[in-house]
């Protein structure tokens, strides 16, 4: 549809584009969908509008329907049925599939799978979150048909003229055709807003007016029998001004010779199923057509202005060549679509339009509408019904009317290069549209800038909405530079109309669906390029600026760039996973060093620690076409353990308290023990005082940095807003990261009664059971769960009695970074959200080594020596390994003696003096204990005041 609005009909607004699209690579993608190296979330939606699959799987189109539906449990009862397949220049193939629920199917869905070789590398297309129908079928379709009349209420229907059910007959070669409309029942959501309304049955209308004349689709609903949708079939031009001869001047076309007339016809059977124009002689039914007529076949010095006849019947034949010289395509349908245009509609009607089937061109004021570009944008419009099928309203109408300018041009430049122009129909006289400068007709060059129309006027503004495709096509033909209207400075290097129209093609044939937007053109177009030319080409880097320039998007970075982030750069305790996200730009492939000896080759993977450090991190990126970058984060991944208190050794007289005193570095809580293994805490504090003591104590401190707490799962309050409660036998699927406690849920019960809450790994095996006794309503069930790493656990409630609240429109994943993912139900990844809301969880406390403080007792005259300790360590086969602990306040020389049990010496050494300060003696290695036979030894030690006597035990088998 082409039409030139007057300023006065435009709302203008000015904004910056408002998308919040998601994009994952890597780990990131396989995470939240399994086998999925990339995903694509456009603005609201809650499933993937693209997945690239991961290399590794290798599958049909039928395997990826199967496996598409095992990743996506609203899809497991529906079925897909082929639309149409292609293949592009570079050997992609894309295949389209209707949904369909028992047969019937969901109008404007699709799914497309992409791939080579027999392989599907991508999907993309419509998963919704919810696929049910909400109402049932009751209207029977003779009632349908009546509520559809009454809601057009034309004076005259097609299929009540005779001579046009005939015409038809004769146009098709079918004798049962008729214009009579016949019900399809389908399954559509009112306003087209699938992310929104509820689904529902309804009888679609295919209704052909006459006076006043229109054709829409009209869908009413199959119970309660209201128009949900209507839908305009025809694509229309309406403009000012005139033109008084033909306007490609001497041009070679294909007819046809009547051997009874001797004469000829503008038609032809060469390309495809053949190319027909039609005289209406200003008649408005299709069954008063004749045909245009010449003698000698030079088609001069027509009357009646029938010259424009040979107009469109030449620009048709450009519109066929030019497809199939420059894609292969055999007419709009790829199967020789017979074109048939109508010329002559109507009194000065200022109109030209394709109907779903034909091209009607009008005379308007003296100049009729069959300009070379004015016909192939309207052909065009047939194309588009045949591929992404773009619904004519909003900025899908947009794209649609877009498309068929752009198209419309390059076939002008296709026929007659020497005057062509960025101009709709500037041959009329008068133009229309304004492609290098949307702004001259009121159309808008920049995304929700000025002249952008928001309004409910021309189908939502279509015709002047595809300024800013329009114009993003002329700046990746031709290129430019320049400010738009939300203030970006932009410049953009021309790649020529062949290899610009290449990428739209490709786009509007491979990728686009009905419902597709702006926001879905430009993502898919830089697919397209991608596909074409490469990653980092001239074309991708244009494709992507001229975007940029008319406000969406961002600028193109024409190298390798290596950039990446973690989910988390600190821990305390190894083993700790780290998910890595390649932020990279024009990356093709990726080398990551992870400082501890891991490496990988994933675009964003995943990796643990096992060992205590400082890890630098190392990301290679290799561009291909874009060159070569590397990145070194120095340190980047730490483990925050804290640093060991400092104290100091203490002597008291025996019988009385010592008065213990550390210092910590940070924040940190100083934690006292007993024993080594923290099985008990003493106390918290800097200070700690003992018991009476009556012989040598080793106390231990640690500085302890509490656990992170933290939340996770959906929050009760907005999971009350749709649900129910629920007995069925439900759970959650999570991993944990890092060794965690979930201290706590939060359940709404709607009676009162135990319930068994269970934790399970993945293979099934119990790791948490424990009965709570719950009352009616909302409570906080404290779990206190300890669980340590790993994938898979399952929390449910065990037995029959549940009866607990389960919402219905949860967005899964639930995640904290690094420590924890609420993955999935255990039905699926759908959005019922079972009973567990609000978890708390807390991390392990993070504590430093232990400092050890010795208390020793005063039992000697000068107290020269401060502490000594003699202790024995089981060894790895089952000994011992004896040790002695001494603190010395100087130098101090000690005497060690080994004795038999009935008194004989073994051995008798005297090592150089210990230095002041603490010195532990290991006398397996110092006295060769092992070399003894098994027995009852004694240990003498002695010096200066010192004098002890250790019982040993020797095992036979070496300590």
């Amino acid at each position: 549809m082409i039409r030139l609005f007057t300023v006065f009909t435009l709302l203008f607004l000015l904004s910056t584009n408002s998308f919040s699209s998601e994009h994952y690579t890597g780990s990131q993608a396989s995470k939240r969908l399994p086998g999925s190296s990339e995903l694509w979330f456009k603005t609201g939606e809650v499933h993937p509008h693209f997945i690239k699959l991961d290399q590794k799987l290798a599958m049909t189109e039928q395997e990826a329907l199967i496996w598409l539906k095992a990743q996506f449990p609203t899809l497991k009862e529906l079925q897909f049925e082929l639309l149409r397949t292609s293949t592009n220049a570079a050997g992609i193939t894309s295949s389209s599939y209707s949904i369909l629920r028992n047969d019937v199917r969901f109008e404007f869905l699709r799914i497309t799978l992409h791939g080579a070789n027999g392989l599907v590398r991508s999907i993309s297309g419509n998963i919704l979150a919810n696929f049910d129908v909400v109402n049932a079928v009751t209207i029977i379709e003779s009632e349908a048909l009546i509520l559809a009349l009454t809601e057009i209420g034309a004076a005259q229907y097609k299929w009540q003229i005779a001579e046009e059910e005939q015409w038809l007959k004769d146009e098709t070669g079918d004798n049962n055709a008729s214009f009579y409309p016949k019900a399809e029942l389908v399954i559509i959501a009112s306003d087209l807003d699938y992310k929104k309304s509820e689904l529902r049955y309804a009888h679609r209308f295919d209704i052909y007016a006459n006076q006043p004349y229109a054709r829409e689709e009209i869908y009413v609903d199959a119970q309660s029998g209201d128009v949900i949708f209507r839908h305009d079939l025809l694509r229309e031009a309406d403009t000012v001004g005139t033109a008084h001869t033909g306007y490609s001047g001497i041009r070679q076309i294909t007819t046809d010779y009547q051997f009874i007339t001797n004469d000829f016809r503008l038609r032809e059977a060469g390309r495809g199923n053949g190319i027909n124009t039609w005289n209406l002689k200003t008649s408005t039914n299709f069954s008063n057509r004749t045909d245009f007529i010449d003698d000698d076949n030079t088609w001069k010095d027509m009357l009646n202005q029938d010259e424009y006849g040979t107009d469109a019947h030449w620009g048709a034949e450009m519109t066929y060549d030019y497809f199939f010289s420059s894609f292969g395509r055999n007419s709009i349908d790829d199967n020789g679509f017979q074109l048939n245009s109508y010329v002559h509609y109507g009194e000065a009607f200022n109109n030209a339009f394709w109907d779903g089937q034909r091209m009607i061109f009008g005379d308007g004021n003296g100049s009729p509408y069959t300009t070379v570009d004015i016909t192939g944008h309207e052909i065009t419009h047939g194309l588009t019904d045949f591929t992404a099928d773009l619904i004519y309203m909003n900025e899908m109408g947009a794209l649609n009317e877009s498309f068929s300018d752009i198209f419309g041009n390059c076939i002008e430049y296709f026929g007659k290069p020497a005057s062509f122009s960025w101009r709709i129909g500037e041959d009329r006289g008068s133009f229309i549209r304004d492609m290098q400068n949307p702004n001259v007709r009121y159309n808008p060059d920049t995304y929700q800038g000025s002249f952008w129309y928001a309004g409910t006027g021309d189908n939502g503004g279509v015709h002047i909405n595809s300024g800013v495709q329009n114009f993003w096509f002329y700046l990746l033909c031709e290129g430019g530079n320049g400010i738009n209207d939300i203030g970006k400075s932009y410049t953009v290097n021309g790649i020529g109309i062949q290899n610009a129209a290449s990428i739209a093609y490709e786009n509007l044939n491979s990728y686009l669906s009905p419902l597709s937007d702006y926001e879905e053109a430009r993502f898919y177009s830089i697919q397209a390029a991608i596909d074409l030319f490469g990653s980092c080409s001239p074309q991708h880097a244009a494709t992507v600026n001229a975007w940029y320039a008319v406000g969406l998007g961002d600028e193109f970075v024409g190298k390798a760039v290596a950039s990446f982030s973690a989910d988390r750069l600190e821990f305390c305790n190894p083993p700790f996973k780290v998910d890595f996200q390649n932020k990279s730009l024009n990356g093709v492939s990726y080398n990551w060093d992870f400082g501890d000896g891991g490496s990988s080759t994933d675009e964003s993977p995943s990796h643990v620690y096992s060992s205590s450090g400082e890890f630098t991190v190392t990301l290679s990126v290799d561009g291909d076409g874009c060159g070569l970058d590397e990145l070194i984060e120095e340190k980047f991944i730490k483990v925050v353990h804290p640093e060991t208190p400092t104290a100091a050794n203490v002597l008291v007289n025996k019988g009385s308290q010592a008065l213990l005193k550390a210092q910590s570095a940070g924040n940190a809580m100083l934690h006292w023990y007993k024993d080594k293994t923290g099985s008990e805490i003493l106390h918290m504090g800097n200070q700690f005082t003992t018991g009476p003591l009556y012989k040598d104590t080793v106390f231990y401190v640690r500085s302890v940095v509490p656990g992170i707490e933290s939340e996770i799962g959906e929050d009760l309050q907005k999971g009350l807003a749709s649900g129910q409660y629920s007995s069925s036998d439900l759970g959650l699927v999570f991993d944990m990261y890092q060794n965690a406690e979930i201290q706590s849920v939060t359940v709404n019960a709607s009676t009162a009664g135990d319930r068994t809450f269970l934790i399970e790994d993945k293979y099934g095996n119990k790791v948490y059971e424990e009965i709570f006794s719950l009352s009616a309503g909302i409570q906080e069930v404290g779990l206190n769960a300890s669980l340590p790493i790993g994938n898979g656990y399952t929390i449910s409630i065990a037995g029959t009695n549940r009866n607990l609240w389960r919402s219905q429109d949860a967005s899964y994943p639930f995640e904290i970074p690094g420590l924890c993912t609420i993955v999935e139900n255990t039905l699926g990844a759908n959005t019922i959200y079972p009973y567990f809301y609000d978890w708390k969880l807390k991390e392990e406390d993070c504590q430093s080594d232990n400092k050890e403080i010795s208390v020793g007792i005063q039992d000697t005259p000068n107290g020269k020596r401060r502490t000594y300790s003699f202790y024995a360590e089981t060894a790895t086969n089952g000994g011992y390994n004896y040790k002695v602990r001494f603190e010395f306040l100087s130098e101090t020389t000690i005497n060690f003696g080994l004795y038999s049990i009935s008194g004989q010496k073994i051995t008798d050494l005297t090592p150089p003096p210990y230095d002041e300060g603490v010195t532990v003696i290991d006398l397996n290695k110092m006295l060769d204990l092992n070399s003894n036979a098994g027995g009852v030894y004694f240990l003498t030690i002695t010096g200066e005041e010192i004098e002890k006597s250790e019982r040993l035990i020797i095992s036979n088998k070496g300590n």
